[in-house]
């Protein structure tokens, strides 16, 4: 049993020292590009899973809640003519109400028929609601265009023979209008974010490349007295550290010449 589990320890060993190797090799060497890769990367990864997956969601949830909504108030109108008198005045009255407590300006026309079905826009989620709800609410022959007048949705039921109930609506009565929006101040706010983070970041790096700076210099025989400790107190420690060895050295160069 012992030696299984010896085995099973040199074999994740093994992997992680493979792994390891694997970042060593393709990871930025330099300490400022890493610690900015740990500040972007989560904030990528997030934005992307809120992307792909909450406002998809959302969206979805949203567009299917406005589509039967919609499918339901022309039904109503659809059905409120069914009951009508059918009179001019009547279908004039249906018209003001559509249009005015519904939102949804209708106009009757006599005659006339549907246009021939016009191609679904690729991965158009609206036009499949739609079709689906006002499949079941209505009942009738449709004909649904989402493409071709931008802002609005239009929409012609043929309530009867040659009576087509044609009905433009706001894209917002139809769809969630405004992810747009919501997706572009989440990446103004991203980017304000990781500049803030950024800006700190360069703070608390800085002295520890001055530090490296140093040291480099000092062994290259330069002159480092303007070497000041700053940053964090780690960094400041280890500063400190540098210029109590960096003294020591000299006293004993100095030493060894005056011998």
């Amino acid at each position: 049993m012992s030696a299984v589990t010896e085995s099973q320890g040199k074999i994740d060993h093994t992997l992680w020292w493979r792994f390891n190797r694997l970042l060593e090799r393709y990871l930025p060497a330099g300490l400022y590009q890493r610690s900015l890769l740990i500040v972007v990367v989560p904030i990528v990864l997030l934005q992307s899973i809120m992307v792909g997956i909450v406002l998809d969601r959302h969206w979805d949830n949203v567009t299917k809640v406005l589509a039967r909504s919609l499918a339901r108030d022309i039904s109503l109108v659809i059905e409120l003519y069914d009951k009508s008198a059918k009179t001019p005045v009547t279908i004039d009255e249906l018209e003001k109400m559509a249009t005015q407590r519904l939102r949804l300006r209708l106009s009757i026309e006599h005659n006339a028929s549907l246009p021939p079905p016009l191609p679904v826009p690729w991965l158009s989620i609206v036009d499949a609601r739609l079709s689906r709800y006002l499949d079941n609410e209505a009942g009738r022959p449709f004909w649904i265009d989402s493409s071709s007048n931008p802002g609005y949705v239009e929409i012609r039921v043929e309530a009867e023979k040659g009576t087509v109930f044609r009905f433009l609506v706001n894209d917002e009565r139809a769809y969630a209008a405004n992810t747009n929006s919501l997706l572009f101040w989440m990446f103004i706010s991203s980017v304000i974010l990781l500049s803030i983070a950024i800006i700190f970041l360069r703070k608390q790096i800085k002295p520890i490349l001055e530090l490296a700076h140093a040291a480099r210099s000092f062994g290259l025989g330069h002159d480092v007295s303007h070497f000041v400790p700053r940053g964090a107190t780690e960094v400041r420690q280890a500063a400190q550290a540098f210029l109590n060895m960096k003294e020591r050295i000299e006293r004993h160069v100095e030493q060894r010449t005056a011998m």
